[in-house]
């Protein structure tokens, strides 16, 4: 069981785990290991995959326990670390994993660094894959929108031979293929147009128009540089983006995608033999291919004048904007991501005492080809030389066309690992045998990130500056022990240790302590305080500078421009960020105590209080807090005022070929968390019918937060990204060969900002949001060989609500859906 090296029968233990078995995931009728962890009330991941405005992610997702980011959560398959995500390199990917070959997801609410090391802070999700398969399975799965697009469709087979009981081997291998189509913004009434003052959102259209428009800057003022055309006033039209004054304005939703196109394919083999001297070996692997095709808005196009230049009609410094909608210089990102993983595992028992020794390595690659991408010294020279020039209409895409690029980015994570362990009883005590686990391991992690040389030196007009990460690799070395004391019979001691000693960051000991205490039969108490660490990583440490435009509220330039601090809206603002090879590991407390009663035989009720504590965070410098706290110290840079860029009017610099803001990273957040899972489940039976009813509630009490030392404390929690309850209600009934089940999902509103110095009485407040699946299935054809399942996705059809405070195109949370309704229909043949 996930939490403990030591192998033992135990219905509820001295830590909070919860199981999801092959039998619920069937039911749930999911696509992959992503949407079955969205489920689960203690999870918070993206619904669509994470996409949105951050194209690289397409089709991926972390695991999140309790909204903790995904590099707090130690994701392991059949209890090994996978690779990272080869772009981003802080998560696995859990729908890297194919899902035909998951027999069970034990998930982990506790910290667990005393056993698993690095990472295990907020959580541990493990993958269980099946063992010792017999016989033959097919499925297929067909899907689509209530609107008719998004179609899915998803193929797996897999086969097995052999009894290990009687005849000492076992045999299976698996392929797995699915696709899903891709949905624009503008296929739904909610995202169609940026401009959402119909719902009572601000105008997020762009200046970035193929109607260019001028910024003036000793005016403070936007306009056209021409009459805007039909269906635009001529003046054109106030948009936050381009505040104060008017612009001819291009809507961003009308090209970008709410969902991208995904294909993948995934084949996995999994072999045990049994050897002399009563031993197994265990071979296993896996290799699954991804590739996604996302589709963006055309390049947009600014350019800085000055007063003196002669093509300056104006005669005083400006910015121009334009984008051509020509269907040659739209933005695309075709990318493909390649995982697999091969284990082999030795174990036996000697004596009395079990051992076991593992083997492997997992490989990530990632491959990106986009295009569309303005080349910033032949557009200089294409300006400088009058091809073009938006004061005389010279904006020709036959022009255009020539000064694009079709930049290639590669990049890869690998991880070897080599471990051994050993267990078994120690010596009798009253309540039974004391039981122990030692191990030791060696774990080498590799990385390397390699954009187009375009990209790297920022040469692409407009474009960030990404990070090279050139062959980074490192070492880690851990020990570890483990022991269970049943001090009576209904009173059980847990202790743990584990020491991890890194070749770039050093070593780092973390102990952990626990009690399960049967109060009586039907009730078990239970307790555990520990601590925990997260090492940087390799991109943390060692990546050349990164360029980005993420998105915050400048109530300085507000003020300074005589704008009321509740109409100061969010803009997005191009950062530098830079990493920092001298960090060390974030640390964390934990302490969990909770109880599990079960008054009659078929209901059981959990209850569990967790408080978790981080100090040395390592992030960038938020950008927000780099504006609201301009005399804030930072190391190396004087206060944080001298890494902004600003106007002598106040306002900060509007260029997006030089850097507005830079974001040092570093070790300087503080994070508390407190919360409480709440579990009720009742199984009763009569006239034939099984019912089950569930009931699981993650509620966040607090999630105090202070960004940079000195800055104090601040309650996140009810804000955007931090919603105070997340909750899952189901029933189910089984009737023969007939099985129904309704899910129902909620989510808590929250205030309408991400930080706590947002908050002020006329702060909106967003809805909590409820979804109902319906899942239907019948296990009757050819006998009972074959079943078929109706999933009725989002059965009410309900929109998402919409959010100011949310860097995204189209204002809807990463952990809502606006895809709407959706029926799926999944048949399968066991033999």
């Amino acid at each position: 069981m996930t939490g403990s090296s030591i192998k033992r029968i135990q219905k509820e233990g001295a830590t909070p785990i919860q199981v999801v078995s092959r039998a619920d995931i069937e039911k749930a009728g999911v696509a992959n290991i992503g949407e079955l962890l969205n489920a689960l009330p203690g999870m918070a991941g993206a619904e669509d995959g994470t996409f949105s405005l951050q194209p690289t992610l397409s089709g991926s997702q972390g695991a999140a326990v309790h909204g903790f980011a995904n590099g707090d959560t130690l994701v392991l398959l059949n209890g090994k670390r996978l690779p990272r995500y080869p772009v981003g390199g802080d998560f696995v990917d859990v729908n890297s994993v194919p899902l035909a070959i998951v027999e069970r997801v034990e998930v982990l609410r506790d910290g667990a660094s005393a056993l698993y090391g690095s990472d295990a802070v907020a959580g541990v999700v493990n993958l269980i894959t099946k063992r010792d398969f017999k016989g033959l399975t097919m499925s297929a799965t067909m899907g689509k929108s209530s609107r008719n697009d998004g179609d899915k469709q998803k193929l797996s087979f897999s086969a097995g031979t052999g009894d290990m009981g009687s005849d000492g081997y076992n045999v299976a291998f698996g392929v797995e293929v699915d696709s899903t189509d891709g949905i624009f913004n503008r296929d739904r009434p909610l995202t169609a147009s940026a401009d959402l003052r119909p719902y009572g959102l601000g105008d997020d259209r762009l200046p970035t128009s193929p109607e260019p428009n001028v910024y003036l800057w000793d005016q403070d003022l936007y306009r056209p540089i021409s009459p805007c055309k039909a269906p635009l006033p001529a003046d054109g039209v106030a948009v936050e983006s381009a505040s104060p004054g008017k612009v001819c304005a291009f809507d961003p939703n009308s090209t970008t995608m709410l969902q991208p196109n995904l294909k993948s394919r995934a084949y996995f083999v999994a072999g045990s033999v049994q050897l002399p001297a009563d031993m197994t070996l265990r071979l296993e692997a896996f290799d699954k291919f991804k590739e996604s095709g996302n589709f963006l808005n055309p390049q947009p196009i600014t350019n800085n004048v000055s007063a003196s230049d002669p093509a300056n009609p104006y005669k005083e410094d400006l910015t121009w904007f334009f984008r051509s909608t020509d269907p040659r210089l739209f933005r695309q990102k075709n990318i493909e991501v390649g995982a697999r993983r091969f284990m082999a595992t030795l174990d036996g028992t000697f004596d009395k005492y079990d051992w076991s020794v593992t083997a492997g390595q997992g490989k990530s690659n990632y491959r990106e080809e986009g295009s569309g991408y303005f080349i910033n010294s032949l557009f200089t020279a294409a300006v400088r030389n009058g091809v073009i020039n938006p004061f005389t209409g010279k904006l020709n895409p036959n022009d255009l066309v020539p000064l694009t690029a079709a930049p290639v980015r590669t990049a890869f994570t690998k991880a070897d690992f080599l471990d051994a362990k050993l267990s078994g009883s120690l010596f009798s005590m009253a309540g039974g045998d004391a039981m122990f686990a030692v191990g030791l391991g060696h774990y080498k992690e590799a990385y390397s990130n390699y954009p187009d040389a375009l990209q790297r030196d920022g040469l692409l007009r407009g474009d960030p500056k990404l990070a090279i990460v050139d062959g980074k690799s490192r070492t880690v070395k851990h020990v570890f022990t483990e022991g269970i004391f049943p001090v009576l019979k209904n009173l059980e001691l847990g202790l743990a240790v584990r020491h991890d000693k890194y070749s770039d960051v050093g070593g780092t000991t973390n102990p952990k302590a626990s009690v399960r205490f049967e109060a009586m039969p039907e009730l078990v108490l239970r307790a555990s305080v520990g601590t925990g660490f997260r090492a940087p990583t390799l991109e943390d440490l060692y990546a050349s500078d990164v360029t980005g435009f993420p998105q915050a509220i400048d109530y300085a330039g507000c003020a300074a421009a005589g704008t009321p601090r509740a109409n100061c809206r969010a803009k997005q603002i191009f950062t530098n960020t830079k990493s920092n090879p001298n960090l060390k590991p974030e640390e964390t407390k934990s302490m969990t105590f909770g109880l599990a009663f079960s008054p009659v035989k078929d209901l059981l009720a959990t209850l569990d209080y967790i408080n978790l504590e981080k100090e040395d965070a390592i992030a960038a410098l938020d950008i927000q807090t780099i504006l609201d706290n301009p005399n804030l110290p930072v190391a190396g840079y004087g206060t944080a005022k001298d890494l902004v860029r600003r106007l002598p009017n106040g306002q900060l610099v509007p260029d997006s070929t030089v850097p507005v803001i830079i974001a040092p990273t570093a070790n300087v957040a503080a994070i508390k968390t407190q919360l409480v899972d709440f579990g009720l489940r009742y199984d009763l039976k009569f006239s034939g019918v099984k019912i089950r009813l569930e009931n699981n509630h993650t509620r966040l009490l607090k999630r105090d937060r202070e960004p940079a030392p000195g800055l104090g404390l601040s309650d996140y929690a009810g804000l955007a990204g931090f919603a105070k309850y997340r909750n899952v209600f189901s029933a189910s009934a089984e009737m023969g060969a007939f099985s129904a089940g309704a899910y129902l999902r909620s989510i808590d509103g929250f205030l309408d900002v991400d930080t706590p110095s947002a908050v002020d009485p006329t702060t909106p407040k967003i809805k909590a949001w409820h979804t109902l699946d319906l899942v239907f299935g019948y296990k009757g054809i050819l006998g009972k060989k074959g079943s078929v399942d109706l999933l009725i996705k989002n059965a009410t059809d309900k929109m998402p609500p919409l959010s100011t405070a949310l860097n995204t195109s189209n204002k809807i949370d990463f952990n809502h859906s606006a895809v709407g309704r959706y029926y799926q229909v999944t048949t399968k043949w066991e033999f």
